[in-house]
């Protein structure tokens, strides 16, 4: 794999006079998902105010059109994207293949997110690990990570190469299992997105509040979020819909949190189409969550957007998501909220919301539930303060990080789970459905053809 840039940023970094910062995580590119844009814009902005240069891993396959670059500046104006991959002709991207000899980073930062699992966690570590390959990199920080009990080995080899200066998670069970391995350095950072969600709540907090007109809810059908028991989930969305509709909720609040055009993707807009649940439901509200962003440094604007969606005095009784910072976003709103949790690694993120096993228990103990997450969102404000002094002081050192000589990476070392396959099979399903329906659609008419062919002959001569 190669990286390169834009021949325009290219250009830039003859000028460079600051020292720059190079962030690996959770958005590569890839649609827009609210968690992972919250977490590199936030990152970005801390490195930003310190006067660094920002850099950040973007993936070649991502780029769809030149919109995409359009895109990327408006979310991210003063960060610079590096793409990461490989291509047949980076003339016609407009790229150039940079060099060791072109840049040196102060800092690589693999910043927070929840992909240190055996979804993504081998091509995320391979991307980091050909980075200090490829560049002068001094230090190597890590912060805000969620980590899978199937890849702590591998991350374990990974980190006794390259030594980070610093590794932070952002759940209290991904630090016990590093502290179990064998990782005694590991400490609670908080989640990366933090700081950000609560200004973005905090605006929100004036239009949407707690009452008892509107159920909010938040989908991801796709397969990484419910690989285990999918149907099981589907009747459990379905069943409770109904439910809350016996309960009086006639409103309905929808956030679409992951803007991404493919078919490895079944956020709520195409999670409420799959469902089949829109004519049960009178009143509803949908919002496209991720474009909310740009507007963050505008309140002005943000007000506007609010506007538009005709969002002023929500009154919301409780929440349901499939996203853990959709679930955080709306516990700061004093709502009180359950992450559905089909698969175990988002069963690690139901820990930090104590979720109850199904979304029925989660109705039956409400006000219990709501007094735990209010304390649980204090408590993680308190922690994330408490870790950005920790964070201020390791930056201030500026020790160089010893990386051990290694002969091969220890990416190839991660388990792989592949839910391409899945997917593909399941599209596939679909349109192998598709066809058959309109095989017997054509047989349909081909027979109405030939009755109403016979009964014109039968009139003719009988």
């Amino acid at each position: 794999m190669q990286f390169y840039l834009r021949f325009e940023d290219f250009e830039k970094l003859k000028q460079l006079k600051k020292k720059s910062v190079f962030l690996i995580g959770g958005y590569n590119g890839y649609g827009k998902n609210f968690g992972d844009l919250l977490e590199l814009k936030n990152t970005a902005s801390f490195y930003r105010n310190r006067e660094y240069n920002v850099f950040t891993l973007m993936h070649i396959q991502a780029i769809s059109n030149e919109n995409w670059f359009n895109d990327f500046k408006i979310l991210f104006p003063e960060v610079i994207p590096i793409f990461w991959g490989k291509v047949n002709n980076e003339k016609s991207l407009n790229l150039k293949e940079i060099k060791k000899t072109d840049i040196s980073f102060e800092i690589l930062h693999l910043y927070g997110g929840g992909f240190l699992n055996e979804f993504w966690g081998r091509v995320v570590i391979q991307s980091v690990e050909e980075a200090f390959f490829t560049f002068e990199i001094k230090r190597y920080l890590i912060t805000g990570q969620q980590i899978s009990e199937k890849v702590i080995d591998a991350f374990k080899k990974h980190i006794s190469i390259f030594n980070p200066q610093l590794i932070g998670v952002r759940d209290k069970y991904s630090l016990f299992l590093l502290k179990r391995a064998g990782i005694l350095n590991a400490i609670y950072s908080g989640d990366d997105a933090w700081e950000l969600l609560e200004k973005l709540s905090k605006h929100f907090k004036k239009y949407i509040k707690r009452g008892n007109d509107f159920a909010i809810f938040h989908f991801n059908l796709s397969n990484y979020v419910i690989s285990e028991d999918v149907n099981s989930h589907l009747n459990e969305i379905r069943k409770l819909i109904l439910t809350i509709k016996k309960r009086g909720i006639r409103k309905f609040l929808f956030f679409h949190a992951y803007d991404r055009n493919s078919i490895l993707v079944k956020d709520t807009l195409r999670s409420l189409e799959y469902l089949e649940i829109l004519k049960w439901i009178p009143c509803l509200k949908i919002i496209s969550i991720p474009w909310v962003l740009p507007f963050l440094n505008s309140p002005s604007n943000l007000d506007v957007f609010i506007e538009e969606n005709s969002l002023r005095d929500i009154r919301v009784k409780y929440a349901f998501v499939n996203s853990y910072h959709m679930g955080m976003f709306i516990a700061n709103l004093s709502i009180p909220v359950y992450l559905f949790s089909h698969n175990t690694y988002y069963k690690q993120k139901g820990r930090e919301f104590s979720n109850q096993e199904t979304s029925f228990d989660f109705l039956k103990n409400i006000d219990a539930i709501f007094e735990f997450q209010q304390n649980q969102i204090k408590k993680i404000s308190e922690n994330r303060r408490e870790f950005l002094r920790f964070f201020e002081e390791i930056l201030s050192k500026k020790k160089p990080t010893k990386i051990n000589s290694f002969n091969k990476y220890t990416y190839q070392n991660f388990p792989v789970e592949s839910i391409l396959h899945i997917e593909i099979d399941d599209y596939v399903n679909q349109l192998l459905k598709e066809k058959e329906k309109l095989l017997k659609e054509k047989e349909r008419i081909k027979r109405d053809k030939f009755c109403q062919l016979y009964l014109k002959i039968k009139k003719i001569f009988f």
